[in-house]
């Protein structure tokens, strides 16, 4: 009697073909895994240079933040200043303003009282101009009558000009007296030396000059004389024409040195410059 067979599997088959499902499947993982990894890790790297790039965006905006703030400091310390300037400015006109209005009052009343002087030695005065040279005596004569007949403006001129003359310009005295002095006046200083030669006078007016504040850019040397002979006269003249020279040379020629004859002008009349 045969016996039917039963139905088997063949299990190492089955089992071969399982492993290569699983090992299929495995290799499948592993890809997809290290698929997935790399695009984590693209990803990280991209978070990362993203991180960076807001990072140093956060540090130029606090940079430029430090800097607009800085300028903003600035800005309101140089508007704190203009405004101090401004009242500093605003008070110095202030005083301008004062000093302006003192100024043209003692211009006025040193006016008044020039004109009035004048109007009051007019004959004096007209007296004293006799011995100088015509055409300078008419000049004169026209200068004062205009003065005296004009508005205050002309003698606030003769004071405005006399004042700007003074700045600029050093005025010395040399006056010959009677008695055979010379009478030197020079920055506000008087003295009194004999010269009987061109050398002495000239000796005795670098001493004057040594001892006196430095000089300006131009001196004028204004020489008079009163009752004195022709010889006195023409040795001061001549020691002055050589001291204008040695004098250039003792400022480095810093100064400029020149020569007025006044004339002859009695003692008593002659006033010291200041």
């Amino acid at each position: 009697m045969i016996t039917p067979r039963k139905p088997s599997f063949q299990l190492i088959a089955l089992f071969d073909l399982l492993m290569i499902v699983i090992f299929a499947q495995y290799l499948d993982v592993q890809a997809t895994s290290e698929q997935v990894t790399q695009s984590a890790r693209v990803e990280t790297e991209r978070l990362k240079s993203d991180l960076t790039q807001l990072e140093s965006a956060r540090e130029a905006d606090r940079v430029a933040m430090q800097a607009l703030e800085a300028q903003s400091n600035d800005l309101a310390a140089q508007l704190e200043q203009q405004r101090s300037a401004k009242d500093q400015l605003a008070s110095e006109l202030a005083a301008s303003r004062i000093r302006a209005d003192q100024s043209q009052a003692g211009l006025e009343a040193a006016t008044r009282l020039l004109t009035t002087w004048l109007g009051k030695h007019r004959a004096v005065i007209e007296k004293s101009l006799a011995p100088i040279a015509q055409q300078q005596q008419t000049a004169s004569r026209e200068e004062l009558r205009r003065i005296l007949a004009g508005s205050p403006n002309a003698a606030q001129r003769h004071l405005l000009t006399w004042g700007e003359l003074e700045k600029r310009v050093d005025l010395w005295q040399l006056h010959l007296t009677e008695d055979g002095l010379v009478r030197c006046t020079a920055s506000g200083r008087t003295e009194q030396f004999r010269a009987d030669t061109a050398a002495r006078f000239e000796s005795e007016l670098i001493r004057v000059y040594r001892g006196i504040p430095e000089p300006k850019a131009m001196v004028l040397m204004l020489l008079s004389w009163g009752d004195v002979d022709l010889k006195t006269r023409n040795v001061a003249t001549a020691a002055l024409e050589r001291a204008t020279q040695r004098l250039r040379e003792e400022t480095d020629r810093r100064s400029r040195f020149e020569l007025g004859i006044l004339g002859f002008l009695p003692d008593d009349r002659v006033a010291p410059l200041r």
